[in-house]
């Protein structure tokens, strides 16, 4: 019978293969760790993503042409057109658990501000006070961001005035334009270029 144990060499090979089997299995579950966290982080990005355009384009696609009175009865048009602010008066709102009769139009704006695209609500259509709205941000982290309209002949204009004619759309009446186009970049989607039609 041998009573032989382990030599100082083969214990210093065992705990050598031991220390490089740990490290690349470490090494693996952080590699995973950090590629999960990053799916996560750009599933939360694309979820945001979606749930944005799909507001803008359900606000855009129920345009309605009816100005709103502001502060001192002024008249507002009911679509204002800029690079960085979009205005109009939209239908389709619902009243479900309303028990008072209330219109279902509402006034919404668009406005690209602080590396930000901002959704403006005004709790009335002709509210005396236009100081008393709502902001939320639809989408942040915004490197550029601007708002151009589409005529009836497809030029692509920067502002659009109601009725303005000969700029806006060569000869034609329209008061609104065709679509709505959003240039977006975003610091880590990149750019994108949004149509969205009336």
């Amino acid at each position: 019978m041998n009573n032989r144990g382990f030599t100082l060499i083969e214990i210093i090979v065992a705990l050598a293969v031991f220390a490089i089997i740990a490290a690349i299995t470490s090494s693996i579950l952080y590699q995973s760790f950090q590629i999960k966290e990053r799916t996560e982080n750009q599933s939360k990005l694309i979820n945001q993503l979606q749930l944005g355009l799909i507001l803008i384009n359900k606000d855009i696609s129920q345009i309605v042409e009816r100005p709103v009175r502001g502060n001192q009865m002024h008249l507002f048009p009911s679509f204002i057109g800029q690079t960085d602010y979009l205005e109009f008066t939209r239908g389709g709102n619902t009243n479900y658990l309303s028990t008072q009769k209330k219109s279902n139009l509402g006034r919404i704006a668009y406005i690209c501000k602080n590396k930000k695209l901002l959704r403006r609500t005004w709790s009335e259509l002709d509210t005396p006070d236009r100081d008393n709205y709502h902001d939320r941000i639809i989408f942040n982290n915004l490197i550029n961001c601007s708002i151009s309209y589409i005529g009836m002949h497809q030029n692509i204009v920067p502002t659009w005035y109601q009725y303005a004619t000969r700029q806006n759309d060569l000869n034609t009446t329209s008061p609104l334009p065709k679509a709505i186009k959003f240039d977006l970049n975003f610091t880590n989607l990149g750019e994108i270029k949004l149509d969205f039609k009336i």
